[in-house]
């Protein structure tokens, strides 16, 4: 069986050829694009920040007090003066000669709760112990980091590509359309 070759027939078959080559050029397109999306092969260039905050909490609540132990405190006997106190209280704490009042005792040995209170709040927590202790502000000092990833695809610069231009053929100079291989010396 022979082909038979008709020169009519050609631009057909140029035609064909080349809306094959079309086809064939968009979809390796869009496969190289959806691939352009993974970053395989991209360099990563990280810039981190770091903010110092300063969050000043003035009076805070106690949202927990607890008695942790009890201490024996001496303290001293203060005899107060007599306008104001019934005798009886008076002879308790202090002798009455001559007209001069002297205490009985000197000091008095008195229990004293020590008490633990925890102070909370957004990102804070603080305990204190003591008798009658206090916060009375609290200063946190946050350091935040922010980091910035930015991907840089890598340039591609080897490529396969529909063309049209104007090219020698070994015997003269003649625009043509047609499929190649290409090297990118800059995209836009």
């Amino acid at each position: 069986m022979k082909i038979q070759y008709n020169k009519g027939n050609l631009p057909h078959i140029l035609i064909c050829i080349l809306s094959l080559f079309l086809m064939l050029s968009l979809l390796l397109n869009y496969w190289q694009c959806e691939r352009a999306h993974t970053p395989h092969g991209a360099a990563i260039k990280s810039d981190t920040i770091t903010l110092h905050d300063t969050v000043t909490e003035l009076l805070p609540m106690v949202r927990d007090s607890i008695v942790i132990r009890r201490e024996v405190a001496r303290l001293k006997v203060v005899v107060p003066q007599a306008n104001n106190i019934s005798s009886d209280t008076i002879n308790n704490i202090a002798n009455v000669e001559g007209g001069s009042i002297q205490a009985k005792r000197d000091s008095v040995s008195v229990e004293v709760p020590i008490v633990q209170k925890m102070y909370e709040g957004k990102g804070y927590k603080a305990y204190i112990s003591g008798y009658h202790a206090s916060l009375d502000s609290i200063k946190l000092y946050r350091d935040t980091k922010i980091i910035t990833n930015t991907i840089m695809p890598k340039t591609k610069r080897w490529g396969v590509s529909l063309q049209a231009g104007y090219g020698y053929n070994g015997a003269e100079f003649k625009p043509y359309i047609g499929i190649g291989v290409s090297y990118n010396i800059f995209a836009f």
